[in-house]
């Protein structure tokens, strides 16, 4: 429209000369003209109007820490919103602040946020990286308690984000059943995982998408044992993106394991093609590890789908409130840009700060139900799913799973798949009676179904050689199903008439 109102203001300054309006050999202008320079300046004005207060856009201007004044009036309206939580460390004169939608002060870089007596915890913090991005750091209590502005849960129902000393110590046996993970790190301390989550401008890989906001969380020491500690960068101009990718990159000093959710097909591409176009420096920990292929293998049955938030609504019970979805997240770092309004990020990073906290929620729960399945899975169709996880190397264990689950489950979906590896499980470890046993519990369950019959054909015929009880299982399953059995009563009744 610009474009066009200068055209349209050129068109104009060029009519209203002399030599325009009149040469030699010519008439004055015609009515037909006059008409069109009306309709000119007509559009003109109806643009002009249109557009008049229109904010200009932002390019490469001045750092928004340097406007003082805009900056701390927007802070200070911030800070009075509600929702604001802490909690005692290590004495009543010393408070950490719990995430919140306010957004002010400085901190110490990897280091948890106190204030003496609970003064001046009025909300998060910020802090600068070389002019080129900001740092919001938040340090969480044991558990993900999402209250006030950013979300609700039941007060007895917690998620635990810190592990307790048996989690860390079982950590790198849960580790090494991930055939996925390169280089699987052995006496893996907490301190030593990085939670990666990044905001990006869209859904390609290419090299046209950039991730403006990434959050690292790290567990760090503070008088009363971990804290989850999470801290978010953000591109506030585009020409410094490699500042903030150095920052990340030092976040990440120490950590052995990178956890993220969808990581390895997204996240990690997109930091890999963004750290190789800007020459940065930025190396991810070689051990990854992804969430996403384990919620699907323990969960999928269970939730709608899994996406991050509806696991923590259906697995972890935390519901948030007032939350923007990622795929907002474009538009309003676009808004951010072309207005240099930062409040516009401020539901960006709320989104991005629960998902990097329930990253570690998470992963203690996948970890405490792979390893201790008995414990804490409470569904049928999970139990099944660890029970083929541990059926090569823990055969007990994975045979105390599916007897639980078919304790626990009333699916005859699940019922079926559990009955049949259970057979499986049995068979191959030599256990004929108790194969037999299962598929006949099978075939009471479902009658209908010929696989439970010809599985007892097959274990009459091949292993007690009861040719009769072979012929009667095969015949119940003709009875039921129009199959190709004709070949096996064939030799069956063959068998029969032969004398021994």
């Amino acid at each position: 429209m610009s474009r066009l109102a200068d055209q349209i203001r050129r068109s104009l300054s060029l009519d209203a000369r002399p030599e325009a309006n009149s040469t030699a050999g010519e008439d004055a202008p015609t009515e037909s003209s006059s008409e069109v320079v009306r309709r000119l300046r007509h559009e003109l004005a109806r643009i002009d109007q249109r557009y008049e207060g229109y904010p200009k856009k932002r390019r490469n201007t001045v750092p928004l820490e340097r406007n003082t004044d805009a900056t701390a009036h927007r802070y200070e309206l911030l800070s009075k919103r509600p929702g604001l939580q802490s909690a005692s460390v290590a004495s009543p004169k010393q408070t950490v602040v719990e995430p919140t939608k306010a957004w002010a002060g400085d901190a110490t870089p990897r280091q948890p946020v106190l204030f003496p007596g609970g003064k001046g915890a009025q909300g998060a913090h910020r802090q600068t990286v070389a002019e080129g991005g900001f740092v919001f750091r938040h340090t969480f209590t044991q558990r993900l308690t999402l209250d006030g502005a950013l979300g609700q849960r039941a007060p007895d129902k917690n998620a635990r984000l810190s592990p307790d000393d048996t989690q860390a110590l079982r950590l790198a046996e849960f580790l090494a059943l991930d055939p996925s993970i390169k280089g699987c790190p052995t006496n893996l301390e907490p301190t030593e995982i990085a939670f990666v989550d990044t905001e990006t401008t869209g859904l390609s890989r290419g090299a046209g998408t950039i991730a403006f906001m990434i959050g690292v969380g790290r567990f760090v020491e503070v008088p009363g044992g971990l804290r989850l500690c999470v801290e978010q960068f953000v591109v506030h101009e585009l020409a410094r993106e490699v500042e903030v990718l150095e920052a990340v990159a030092k976040a990440l000093e120490g950590a052995r394991l990178m956890v993220t959710f969808n990581g390895r097909g997204f996240d990690v591409p997109i930091l890999e093609s963004r750290a190789l176009i800007n020459r940065s420096a930025l190396t991810l920990p070689t051990a990854h590890l992804d969430l996403l292929p384990w919620a699907r293998r323990l969960f999928r049955c269970r939730v709608s789908d899994c996406r991050l938030t509806t696991l923590e609504r259906e697995l972890l019970d935390v519901q948030r409130l007032d939350d923007m979805p990622g795929s907002e997240a474009p538009a309003a770092y676009t808004r951010y840009l072309n207005t240099g309004a930062y409040d516009a990020l401020f539901g960006v990073l709320e989104h991005n700060l629960i998902d990097v906290a329930t990253l570690a929620a998470l992963l203690w729960r996948v970890a405490d139900g792979v390893l201790d399945p008995l414990r804490w899975s409470e569904d049928g169709d999970e139990l099944y799913a660890i029970a083929k996880i541990w059926s090569e190397t823990n055969t007990p264990l994975a045979e105390a799973c599916l007897e639980r689950a078919l304790v626990i489950s009333g699916s005859p979906w699940t019922r079926r798949r559990v009955l049949v590896f259970g057979a499986g499980l049995r068979r191959r470890r030599g256990d004929a009676a108790g194969a037999k046993a299962l598929w006949e519990r099978y075939s009471e369950e479902f009658p209908q179904d010929d696989e439970g019959w010809i599985a007892l054909a097959k274990h009459y015929e091949h292993v007690e050689r009861d040719f009769g009880a072979a012929l009667r299982m095969t015949q119940r399953a003709r009875d039921h199903f129009d199959g190709t059995l004709t070949h096996r009563v064939t030799r069956l009744e063959r068998r029969l008439a032969t004398p021994h």
